[in-house]
């Protein structure tokens, strides 16, 4: 595929310029408000213009659903971690060391993951959509693992 630049036919620019006519449109180099621009260069940076088709960026559906059942998973472990620690205070404990890395397990590992989810939440709506809902999946499995290890595994 042949990525050089193309040379610009003579209505190219009268299409920029009348989609500019009347809209606010930052300048993608220097964010300078192109609005009625009379050419296509931009007068602040001299950078040329050219306007071109891209694809529409995918709805953050499948993000939002992968964020949820992370964050199911790891508010439910600390909810438990705070369960625990009022029983300690009234001296009872429930299986201590099973009880603790069960529930700070699940907020370590599931908290982390929300954050790093969170940081490559731009990059996730890129990937291919069937790597998105298995991510989806894999979010809710492990949340759904980690409320069944706390129910058979915790006396």
């Amino acid at each position: 595929m042949d990525d050089s630049p193309k040379p610009q036919s003579v209505e190219e620019p009268r299409m920029l310029e009348a989609y500019l006519r009347g809209r606010d449109v930052p300048c993608p180099s220097c964010g300078y408000n192109l609005r009625d621009l009379p050419n296509a260069r931009c007068p602040e940076c001299g950078r040329d213009l050219v306007l071109q088709l891209a694809a529409a960026p995918r709805p953050p559906g499948v993000f939002i659903v992968s964020i949820i059942g992370l964050a199911l998973g790891a508010g439910f472990s600390g909810l438990l971690i705070v369960y625990q620690i009022v029983q300690a205070l009234r001296g009872r404990t429930i299986g201590l060391w099973i009880f603790i890395l069960l529930t700070v397990g699940g907020t370590v590992v599931e908290g982390a993951l929300v954050v790093w989810l969170m940081m490559v939440g731009q990059r996730f709506v890129t990937w291919p959509r069937r790597w998105q809902m298995l991510c989806a999946v894999c979010c809710w499995l492990l949340s759904l693992a980690n409320g069944l290890a706390f129910a058979f595994l915790v006396p």
